[in-house]
């Protein structure tokens, strides 16, 4: 992600003219791209080990009662 993050950084302070953003764009677009993608599969990865953890101790979610005065 920092490569990402410093390449933003660079790319705002150095798109002076149009030619040149629209140069440097592709590369920050491209590591934009690649962070979504490691980011989201991560989560997934957090999920599916939270699912079988979830399950694996036997977990029933229960549904808040209405009207409890506790």
């Amino acid at each position: 992600l920092y490569p990402a993050l410093f390449a933003l950084v660079a790319y705002s302070l150095s798109a002076g003219n149009a030619g040149t953003a629209f140069r440097y764009r592709t590369h920050v677009v491209a590591l934009m791209l690649c962070a979504l993608v490691a980011l989201r599969a991560h989560r997934a990865q957090e999920r599916a080990e939270h699912a079988r953890i979830r399950r694996s101790a036997g977990f029933l979610p229960v549904a808040p009662r209405s009207g409890s005065t506790a």
